[in-house]
């Protein structure tokens, strides 16, 4: 704790003699101030048994901290509660320290924001700055820079010396502000002139001069500085680990490369030895020499414990050959389930082999349900990862026409030249194969059908089988369309497209590499002119993909053009891709909107976009109408569109909606609950559990909205289930507050509050609920309401209860009503929950000899301080009672009671030792 808080304290403290003593003892010498804190200590100790709340947190900070006595977090605790409990506001920060340290109790963050939050609704400065810090650093909370800098200026108005240093460190790094050093250096002089000494050193760390070079120049020399602080020993020792791993990269490198040449057998040792030390990729790569038997005996068992163990590292490819292995039962019984697990490990990697194994699984019916539409999906995304096996298998399903139940042959030599390109050699037969057939098929059907003169087209153009010809395959496609494919002039202005790109990229290396010779763009703006003439024509007969690829291909160069297009493609024909696009710069647009705080273009934005099913437009949408802008607030319309958006997309919704339950909670701390009210109802609709729980608690409090216990129930229930702890966080200060009303004997408030929290099955509200019937306090009093409430949270394991109900049935109610069996059964309960004020009742019960000791026994071994001089009493008194040995136990207990100051255990033992010594005089 800081100096500035306790001074404060000492200043207002009330008894000036120790407040004098204590004061002094920072300036004597070591053995005054001992004397000074003894002194201090035996004052604060004297007012504090008299309920003097300064003297019980100041013995709390005395306690905690170590100052003038042996440090003690138990005693620290039951001082430090025992000045909370009287509403000491610095009491809460002790605690809070306690619970974050686990010092004397056990550690819980969450115990201790709640405390340093309980502090800071009493005016406590030091709360409010640790409570900060936790925002601050996220220690046990979300980290929120807004928040903490919220919780130090609070602190800060009571002068609060560590929060105008920690305000400086927020200023210093630009922790959710934009870096200022010159305000941090103002921070800092304010807190060290306040008496915090870090702050001095961070002052004088910023104090230099805005210079360049002589900023640098001390850099320097605090860097050398360290340099030499640290020992030869520990730089010897990074430099050697620094060495190390970069000898490991240097040496897998090396391995690869004599792969890659083929020199395997001067990689196999090496290899082994960086395998054997865990590498994943020399362990992939031991086990495919084992495969493939290279170097090495072909062993597939071995191979496959090489690839386990690679795949336990992330190893995509080890995934892809385990997968391979099952399927082909190599090393390993044939197993095409496990096959197709394995592919999905490789998937979740983003492999685009596995994509491609698990493609064929689904095509073949191999391991799962045959698939081919879902065969395609995965192909599909294997090509878009590279992978030429998976444009080969692409080929073939167009091929055969796999895919829509049509053939498509151009589009299958497309997926085969792909797939040779990337070096899948089956493509090339395939290729070929089924290029001469096209041929032979349309070459003396080219004048007349328009397909034969599209599919020779695309073989001239591509040179497929023939002999590439630009000229013909141009005629060719120009024929087709005139005899009415739809596809000639697309085809055509799509192959100049491509042509362009790649000639595109040949004068992008011929720039910049001079080994290559300079081209000239002539052939490019031939290309592009083309290719933008023939899809613009294609476009106009009503191509369906026309519009929308030359939005893609102007779509990185010009992007207003490329939205023309793409506008143009869902009005001519719906294209659905096209759609998307525009959707997309739309909600980029409606974004920006929102950003620079144009609300109604946003709104005007994301209306017809949320009406068409766009999530992100629903989200922002349900989010307008929960916070007002633009529109009225409106929590149907906020509710709906949240629920829909978050049904498509709950991850984004969390992303936005996060921010807002944390601005909720701020407008709860501020009591601002209209504000909170408006932001928690529509995502509480969307199931939001913090929502609910809030919700809950606003409407048993009344805060906003009329009370409503029903209403209430209904939130915190549905809540519970999903997180009874953070209710149980929320509900502790609720029940603080309702003991304080009974203590203020504001029955009415108390009885509303418990009867709240009972009715979602809280133990201790039920507790507080029965004693209420029982008493008669604000309610009429109920023997049925009294043991009902009570039972309920008895069974919930609430001993004092079951104590409670013990002592009901024995003692609180009328004679003719009382019932020793029903409290015997209570009282044993909680005798079994380890309660020792239950095991005494039954102790001092009309119960048999035996039984009778047995729970005066429990009793003690659970720490009752009576529960010693009880069974000296019975051994002594007892009518029993007649041999030397009952007496002989009697003076035992009685001893014990004596060492336990028990009240009349002097008189007691004296008189046992008298019967004693009178037995044994008649002896003799």
């Amino acid at each position: 704790m800081e100096a500035n808080s306790r001074s404060s304290f000492v200043r207002n403290y009330p008894h000036k003699n120790a407040a004098d003593v204590y004061d002094l003892s920072s300036e004597q010498e070591v053995k005054k101030r001992d004397n000074a804190y003894a002194s201090a200590f035996e004052t604060f100790e004297e007012n504090a048994n008299h309920g003097c709340s300064m003297s019980q947190y100041e013995l709390g900070v005395m306690f905690a901290q170590g100052i003038g006595v042996e440090r003690n977090g138990k005693n620290a605790f039951l001082w430090s509660m025992a000045a909370y409990n009287q509403h000491h506001p610095d009491a809460c920060t002790t605690l809070g320290d306690l619970f974050q340290q686990g010092h004397g109790v056990e550690k819980n963050v969450e115990f201790a924001i709640f405390y340093y939050r309980e502090g800071a609704k009493r005016g406590s400065a030091s709360a409010c700055n640790n409570l900060g810090k936790l925002y601050l650093y996220g220690l046990g909370v979300e980290q929120n820079f807004q928040t903490a800098k919220l919780c130090f200026e609070e602190a800060v108005r009571s002068d609060y010396a560590d929060a105008y240093n920690n305000i400086g460190i927020i200023h210093e790094y630009g922790y959710g502000v934009s870096k200022d050093t010159k305000q941090a250096m103002n921070y800092y002089r304010a807190a060290f002139q306040n008496g915090c000494s870090i702050a001095q050193s961070n002052f004088e760390r910023l104090q230099i001069s805005d210079d360049r070079e002589v900023r640098l120049q001390r850099e320097s020399e605090q860097g050398q500085k360290k340099q030499q602080q640290i020992k030869p020993e520990a730089v010897k020792r990074e430099k050697i680990a620094e060495s190390a791993v970069q000898s490991s990269k240097d040496t897998i490198n090396l391995v690869l490369k004599l792969i890659e040449q083929k020199k395997f057998s001067e990689a196999l040792p090496v290899l082994q030895k960086l395998a054997n030390e865990g590498r994943p990729v020399a362990q992939y790569q031991l086990g495919r020499l084992f495969y493939y038997g290279v170097a090495v005996a072909q062993n597939f068992e071995r191979a496959i414990g090489w690839f386990y163990k690679a795949a336990r590292q992330d190893s995509a490819d080890a995934c892809n050959k385990i997968a391979v292995m099952f399927r082909d039962g190599q090393g390993v019984e044939r197993n095409e389930r496990m096959s197709v697990a394995w592919c999905r490990e490789g998937i979740a990697l983003n492999s685009a082999q596995a994509f491609t194994g698990l493609g064929y699984m689904y095509e073949k019916g191999r391991g799962v349900t045959k698939d081919l539409d879902q065969a395609f999906k995965l192909y599909s995304k294997g090509a878009e990862l590279g992978s030429a096996s998976a444009f080969y298998h692409l080929g073939v399903m167009y091929e055969q026409g796999l895919v829509g139940l049509c053939k498509q042959p151009w589009r299958a030599l497309e997926n085969y030249q792909i797939a040779i390109d990337l070096g899948c050699d089956q493509g090339l037969q395939n290729l070929n194969s089924l290029s001469k057939l096209i041929y032979e098929k349309n070459e003396p059907l080219a004048e007349k059908d328009s397909d034969a003169a599209f599919q020779l087209g695309l073989l001239y153009l591509n040179g497929w089988h023939v002999w590439q010809d630009l000229s013909r395959g141009r005629d060719y496609l120009q024929s087709a369309h005139q005899l009415g494919n739809k596809d000639a002039l697309f085809m055509l202005g799509k192959w100049f497209m491509q042509k362009a790109i790649f000639e595109s990229q040949i004068l992008f290396d011929a720039f910049n590499n001079p080994e290559v010779k300079h081209i000239s763009a002539a052939g490019l703006v031939g290309y592009r002119n083309a290719a933008i003439a023939y899809l613009e024509k294609a476009a106009s007969h009503g191509h369906s993909e026309a519009w929308f690829t030359l939005g893609e291909w102007h779509e990185k160069d010009h992007a207003s053009k490329a939205h023309d297009y793409y506008v143009l493609a869902v009005m001519k024909n719906n294209h659905k891709k096209a759609a998307e696009k525009v959707a997309f710069a739309m909600l980029q647009e409606a974004s920006c909107s929102m950003q620079e705080g144009a609300y109604k273009s946003a709104f005007d934005l994301y209306k017809p976009l949320a009406t068409c099913g766009y999530a992100e437009a629903q989200l922002q949408l349900g989010v307008m109408y929960m916070q007002g802008r633009h529109v009225y607030w409106n929590h149907e319309q906020a509710e709906f569109f949240l629920r829909q958006a978050y049904k498509s997309n709950p991850k984004r919704c969390d992303e936005v909606l996060g921010p807002l339950l944390v601005k909720a909670s701020h407008f709860i701390e501020n009591k601002n609950h209209k504000f909170a009210f408006n932001l928690y109802k529509p995502m509480a609709a969307c199931g939001y559990v913090e929502a609910r729980l809030q919700l809950g608690l606003m409407y048993m409090q009344g805060l906003h909205v009329s009370r409503d216990n029903e209403k209430a129930k209904s939130f915190l229930i549905e809540a519970q289930e999903l997180d009874a702890n953070r209710l149980e966080e929320l509900l502790a200060p609720l029940l603080i507050k309702a003991s304080d009303f009974i203590l203020n004997k504001r029955f009415e408030d108390a009885f509303q509050l418990y009867d709240s929290i009972a009715g979602i099955g809280n133990a201790e509200a039920q507790l507080q609920l029965g004693l209420m019937y029982m008493y008669g306090l604000h309610v009429k009093q109920s023997d049925t309401q009294t043991e009902l409430n009570l039972a309920k949270a008895a069974n919930q394991g609430n001993v004092e209860a079951a104590f409670r109900l013990g002592n009901w049935w024995s003692k609180e109610r009328p004679y003719y009503k009382q019932d020793f069996q029903q409290a015997i059964k209570w009282y044993e309960y909680g005798s079994r929950l380890n309660h020792a004020n239950s095991s005494i009742e039954l102790g001092l019960m009309n119960v048999p000899r035996n039984k009778k000791l047995t729970f005066l026994e429990l009793a003690y071994k659970q720490g009752h301080p009576r529960a010693a001089y009880e069974l000296a009493y019975f051994y002594a008194y007892n009518s029993l009672i007649k041999s030397e040995e009952d007496l002989v136990q009697a003076e035992k207990w009685a001893v014990i009671a004596v060492d336990m100051n028990a009240d009349k255990a002097q008189e007691l033992l004296a008189d046992v030792r008298k019967k004693l010594e009178s037995i044994r005089r008649t002896w003799f």
